[in-house]
């Protein structure tokens, strides 16, 4: 068999594999759809409101965490823990000692 004869048999080989891809790629895009919506209707039913997330603005001063910092950290929706540690990565990212660096507020965004 030469090559000219056997480009028929290779493009549709080609052919059936690219079409199990899109089946496969459809078949994943209509399952994320179903699962994604009955994780949807199971958040709205939980017991956590979504209020709890879009809380008021939480001050909290930065002396309790080092007593070399000053001043006051607006918190609106992340609670201590997460601040902290986006805190702390960012000084390491910087490179910077924690106590060197500012910090305002930290808001939730999404």
């Amino acid at each position: 068999m030469t090559v000219i004869e056997s480009l028929p048999y290779a493009l549709f080989c080609m052919a059936v594999v690219f079409a199990a891809l899109i089946a496969l790629c459809l078949i994943i895009k209509v399952f994320s759809f179903l699962f994604g919506r009955m994780s949807g209707e199971e958040t709205n039913s939980g017991t956590t409101p979504q209020a709890a997330i879009k809380a008021a603005p939480q001050t909290v001063s930065t002396n309790q965490v080092s007593g070399t910092s000053s001043g006051q950290l607006t918190l609106k929706g992340v609670d201590e823990p997460t601040a902290a540690i986006i805190m702390a990565v960012i000084s390491e990212d910087l490179g910077m000692p924690l106590e060197q660096l500012s910090f305002k507020s930290i808001k939730l965004v999404k």
